[in-house]
């Protein structure tokens, strides 16, 4: 909180949560003032219960206290949430559950889950983001409320969304702008009973915004909307100073988690059980690779790890003739492990960023591909470029 405060000079409140994931529908949450001012304790709650029951426009905590959200920062937690992990971390399933309430917002990952690691690092990065994040979400010299906070049903945004499927940012053939045009008389385009008018989007759509001055007016609006959210993941011994360039604007890397499962099986004419499992002196293909955390910025030998090549076996396997006399063995029961995870090198990955010592910062969208509310591709394109420090241009022009 002391972070927010010192960079953005508003007003903080946090909201102290539990271990556990998703909503909590249905339950009743209590809440309680912790020791520290403005901070307050909403008990056997998840970070997505205590986003929600913060940020809800008609009864959450904000509203109660006659305070309007400005911006929303998950963290700082140790949640290493990059690549496809993200789909599974509960610090961005709260980001991105501020941003569907209209409410731009941050999430803050040390991206490492040993305990007892400093937040030093991942502050002092929040705090230089905060700053470019200050300046967007600022008109003159004073933080805005969030003008999409209760979102608008219409118009729909049109420049550089889905919503523009169809028109010259996003042409279609023939038969498919048919299909379109019928299915868009629907009761809420005749109705349109936000607006009280017919106006269904937000934006010129006979001609798509294509300067990268444009795109950049576009990417911002949409974080201000919260239609996308900013991701930040902090090496645990990141410093400002540790490259001339500490952040780097990314896009999610590639990793791989092989050998999850293991199953048991029940020994024939026994009622023991033995457990199947890899053996590296079986598999002539597979290799040890070096090992490298988010604590070192080099693969080492040390804890090197043997991989089987799995696509080789599975070849070799097909090749192999099948006997219908054998019998088959299935197992009585399996245990799903953290297995081994791989890496492989991806251009501007925030995997790759992490490794190399840089602080990752992402942008991602609010909602499912070609969702309305959506960014084309050129526009996410857009969000890499970076500006001299890193940060993406879009958020520190």
């Amino acid at each position: 909180m002391s972070s927010v405060r010192d960079a953005l000079g508003c007003h903080a409140v946090g909201i102290q949560h539990g271990d556990k994931r998703g909503l909590s529908l249905g339950q009743e949450l209590s809440l309680c003032a912790s020791d520290s001012p403005d901070c307050w304790i909403l008990r056997g709650a998840s970070a997505e219960d205590a986003v929600t029951c913060g940020l809800d426009p008609s009864s959450g905590l904000l509203r109660s206290l006659r305070l309007s959200p400005v911006l929303c920062v998950v963290g700082i937690n140790n949640d290493p949430s990059l690549s496809e992990d993200a789909d599974m971390s509960a610090t961005i399933s709260a980001a991105k559950r501020a941003s569907v309430t209209g409410i731009p917002s941050i999430a803050v990952c040390i991206a490492s889950t040993s305990v007892g690691l400093p937040l030093e690092p991942a502050q002092m990065a929040l705090q230089a983001v905060l700053g470019a994040v200050g300046r967007t979400i600022q008109e003159g010299a004073e933080l805005t409320t969030a003008a999409n906070c209760p979102r608008a049903h219409f118009p729909f945004p049109l420049n550089g969304r889905w919503s523009a499927l169809g028109t010259n940012q996003l042409p279609v053939d023939a038969e498919i702008q048919a299909s379109l045009s019928a299915a868009s008389a629907d009761f809420a385009a005749s109705d349109c009973w936000s607006l009280g008018e017919m106006a269904l989007t937000n934006g010129d759509a006979s001609a798509p915004k294509s300067s990268p001055e444009d795109k950049r007016s576009i990417l911002r609006r949409a974080f201000c909307d919260g239609d996308t959210f900013v991701c930040l993941h902090v090496p645990p011994r990141w410093s400002l100073s540790h490259t001339p360039k500490p952040f780097t604007s990314t896009l999610p890397g590639v990793i791989w988690h092989q050998q999850q499962v293991s199953a048991r099986f029940e020994r024939p004419g026994s009622s023991a059980l033995n457990t199947d499992s890899s053996t590296a002196e079986k598999d002539l293909w597979g290799r040890s690779l070096p090992f490298q955390s988010s604590n070192q910025y080099q693969p080492t030998s040390e804890g090197a790890t043997f991989v089987p090549q799995l696509n080789t076996d599975k070849v070799i396997n097909s090749t192999r003739p099948c006997s219908t006399s054998e019998s088959t063995s299935l197992p009585i029961s399996f245990t799903i492990g953290t297995g081994t995870t791989l890496c492989d090198s991806s251009t501007r990955g925030d995997v790759d960023a992490v490794l190399s010592g840089k602080a990752s910062l992402t942008t991602l969208q609010t909602w499912p591909h070609s969702h309305a509310f959506s960014l084309l591709d050129d526009l996410k394109v857009e969000a890499l470029r970076e500006s001299p420090r890193g940060l993406p241009l879009w958020l520190d022009e």
